[in-house]
């Protein structure tokens, strides 16, 4: 079985900022932070677990590293290897010894509604903001990266937290561009808080998925907590909450009202296009609890014209839509609706050839770079 080797990584000041870089086979890695960062021995077998259960490889580490740490991501494995058959994941190095957590507690904040319902649920708890530039925005979206830091910040200094920017090519990789960054990003935020755990040892991982739903996706209440070590512990916080829940518990929200963004789009102007499945799905939900006409973070326009230039819905998002085709009264709306979940179908058997084929391109450019 094939083995990936892991440096340890290097932290250092660079001017005001902290940077921890690594070369990683051919490439260099870097994190480049506000906050002091730690070399925490667990932060690249993190990221790099399921990028090197792909190829079916083991990961091996020269420093010692937390034993606890070393049981949770044993859960990891298993889970991926009965998720998406992913092999290999054993993680070869020496164990080090347990270490006490810091007493702050931090969260990850992307902005979106799983975010801003753990802000607002968990406010008093929470002493730091941590975003990641490089994850959700890519680096090379500059403009974007300066309007979502510049609304990131506004949101630390109305709530009163700190906000910690971590930027990084983590994403920019090879083996992460032939992973899929949906079972990939968890455990690429965990290496975030394990070089962070200096400022906080409890890290909330707002819940994509509630706890009841068995989804095979990489953030879920089973796998987030088990990149967790005895100094940075990850709760997946919200889990006890379908996005329904959340919605209606940030619906009269001011501070959601003013900055949620949820859009993967890049618009000219402000943080969400108003128009990409991820954006129409959330202005439902909000019309459907009652206070859309409140949120300021997206352009005004029919809702139904809205809905009808989507070409269709993943299979796992259609529970979303019913739900706010049994809550709205707008016949419009709701004939467009409808019609946007019987044409799904089709669009999933598209969808799918398309990834076959994608997901072979890209594993013989990996193959043979």
């Amino acid at each position: 079985m094939s083995v990936l080797r892991l440096p340890p990584l290097q932290v250092g000041r660079d001017g005001a900022r902290w940077r921890a870089e690594a070369k990683v086979r051919r490439h260099r890695v870097t994190f480049d932070s506000s906050h002091p960062l730690t070399a925490a021995a667990e932060a690249l077998p993190s990221a790099f677990l399921l990028p090197a259960m792909v190829r079916g490889a083991d990961v091996e580490v020269s420093e010692p590293v937390c034993p606890d740490w070393l049981a949770n991501v044993d859960t990891v494995r298993v889970l991926a290897g009965d998720w998406w058959r992913y092999t290999g994941g054993r993680v070869r190095g020496p164990a080090g010894t347990s270490d006490k957590p810091a007493a702050d507690t931090a969260l990850f904040f992307g902005g979106g509604v799983d975010s801003f319902f753990s802000l607002v649920t968990k406010d008093a708890d929470i002493r730091y903001l941590i975003y990641v530039q490089g994850f959700d925005v890519l680096l090379a979206d500059r403009a974007r990266l300066e309007r979502v830091d510049a609304w990131n910040r506004r949101v630390a200094a109305e709530t009163g937290k700190e906000l910690t920017t971590v930027r990084t090519n983590l994403r920019g990789i090879p083996a992460f561009r032939m992973e899929c960054w949906e079972n990939a990003h968890p455990g690429a935020l965990a290496a975030v808080g394990h070089l962070l755990s200096g400022l906080a040892g409890r890290f909330l991982l707002p819940s994509s998925i509630p706890v009841w739903l068995d989804w095979t996706f990489g953030s879920t209440p089973a796998m987030d907590p088990a990149w967790s070590s005895s100094r940075m512990h990850i709760d997946s916080h919200g889990k006890d909450h379908d996005r329904d829940g959340k919605v209606r518990g940030i619906a009269h929200s001011p501070l959601a009202h003013r900055y949620l963004r949820v859009c993967w789009q890049s618009p000219d102007e402000g943080l969400n296009c108003g128009e990409c499945e991820k954006s129409v799905r959330t202005q439902l939900e909000f019309m459907a609890a009652g206070t859309l006409d409140q949120v300021r973070t997206f352009p005004r326009g029919p809702m139904a014209a809205r809905v009808d230039a989507l070409p269709g819905l993943p299979e796992s998002y259609e529970r979303y839509y019913q739900q706010v085709l049994d809550e709205v009264d707008d016949r419009p709306l709701r004939a467009a609706i409808q019609a946007l979940i019987d044409r799904s179908p089709a669009w999933q058997r598209k969808q799918a050839r398309r990834k076959r084929f994608a997901d072979a391109a890209r594993y013989l450019r990996w193959r043979f770079q």
